[in-house]
């Protein structure tokens, strides 16, 4: 393995980090639109407040899957082979979901801006799940012939450990859009919005510790490289974000509260890249070779001329993130 390919496992876990925590806003808040007790006024201050971002936040998920695919060009095959049709509902589902926000200001009747936001939560929801489900999946390993194509079939996807993470990754999303909705809240919505941030912590913290639980069964070789003082890092600061987190938003530090769930998805990317390394996509259980980076990374040339295109994506998608934040940080009104 060389630098190089690792530099490109790094930047596409990167990516997908940043996918996660700024699209998890989005997914969160539409998540907690399906819960009950809102007025037609908090769900449209709601909406408005991801409104401009929303569009903005796949490009990281485009970078992250273009730069994965042309890096490492088997994975793509195998994904794609794997999850072709789930793959396709997700982006069905992203398209469905922008339209379902629309133009947050419409003149709409009360009933029209309802079903909206119902059918944005639901969208939401999926484009949660979906991801999670794949993501559980290759973390627990995909059958691979002798030639590294994939050799599964769909039901061997529908395993507890793909489904438990699936529901984690919605839960994760509903904390980080609840720490958002606390950030941009004004007094008296702050105190429910604290309210809705302890809530989805609590249901945060059962779930990670029954993805925890069974990945000790489904995926034991996620847990190979504890042996190594430095390999706490990523776990530790993923508890103590979490740890934080009520403590912060109850204390009236809904940024730091923000910033904290935030931390918490990063670091969770970090986990799952020490656990699949040196893999791409492992065999189940880990046992067999898999996908490697080194035996699935592109060729050096190819990954060389990549870095300059992903250096000139990465600064136009941070650019506009950084703007969308910095121009609607303010409580929405």
């Amino acid at each position: 393995m060389t630098d190089l390919q690792l530099t490109w496992f790094l930047l596409v876990g990167i990516l997908f980090a940043g996918y996660s925590v700024l699209d998890g806003i989005d997914c969160g808040v539409g998540t907690l639109l399906l819960g009950s007790g809102r007025s037609d006024e908090e769900r449209r201050l709601a909406l408005g407040s991801i409104g401009p971002a929303t569009f903005g936040n796949e490009f990281w998920l485009v970078a992250g899957a273009a730069a994965l695919f042309t890096a490492f060009p088997p994975v793509r095959a195998v994904l794609v082979a794997a999850f072709a049709p789930l793959l396709a509902a997700f982006v069905l589902v992203l398209v469905l979901r922008a339209a379902a926000l629309g133009p947050v200001r419409a003149t709409v009747s009360a009933g029209q801006a309802t079903a909206r936001a119902r059918a944005f939560g639901v969208l939401c929801v999926l484009a949660a799940f979906v991801p999670g489900f794949v993501l559980g999946n290759v973390l627990r390993g995909l059958p691979l012939d002798a030639q590294g194509s994939y050799s599964g079939a769909f039901g061997d996807l529908l395993n507890p450990f793909a489904l438990v993470l699936g529901l984690d990754v919605v839960v994760l999303f509903a904390l980080q859009g609840a720490c958002w909705l606390n950030f941009r809240a004004e007094a008296p919505a702050g105190e429910r919005a604290q309210d809705a941030v302890l809530r989805a912590w609590v249901t945060v913290v059962a779930m990670h510790g029954l993805a925890g639980l069974l990945s000790l069964w489904a995926a034991p070789h996620l847990w190979r490289h504890y042996h190594h003082p430095l390999s706490w890092i990523a776990p530790v600061g993923m508890l103590g974000s979490l740890v934080a987190v009520p403590f912060l938003a109850k204390g009236g530090l809904a940024r730091a509260a923000l910033v904290a769930s935030s931390t918490v998805i990063v670091a969770l990317w970090g986990i799952v890249g020490q656990g699949l390394y040196p893999s791409v996509v492992p065999a189940p259980g880990g046992a067999g070779p898999g996908l490697t980076i080194a035996s699935s990374a592109a060729t050096p040339a190819v990954l060389t001329s990549l870095v300059v295109v992903l250096v000139a994506v990465l600064t136009l998608v941070a650019g506009y993130s950084v703007f969308v934040f910095l121009r609607f940080r303010r409580p929405a009104n």
